[in-house]
């Protein structure tokens, strides 16, 4: 039992870790693809961001009608 926690805790962590790593390439990275991208690509990638999250709130905003009011659902 004690080895399956240390297991589990020791994978959690090299996943924490690896996430950090991940993240902080792409925020160190960020300057120099907004430098490339210049003005009107950074335009385009916002408006599609937006889309994207605007697309992901109406989904779960969906899910969670559908949940509350499961006769709509149908």
């Amino acid at each position: 039992m004690a080895n399956q926690s240390a297991l589990a805790i020791l994978i959690i962590s090299g996943v924490s870790v690896g996430i950090g790593v991940v993240m902080w390439i792409t925020f160190h990275s960020a300057g120099p693809i907004a430098r490339r991208l210049g003005p009107i690509g950074m335009n385009i990638i916002t408006r599609v961001m937006g889309i994207l999250v605007t697309a992901t709130a109406f989904g779960l905003l969906g899910r969670g009608i559908g949940g509350l009011l499961p006769g709509l659902a149908k």
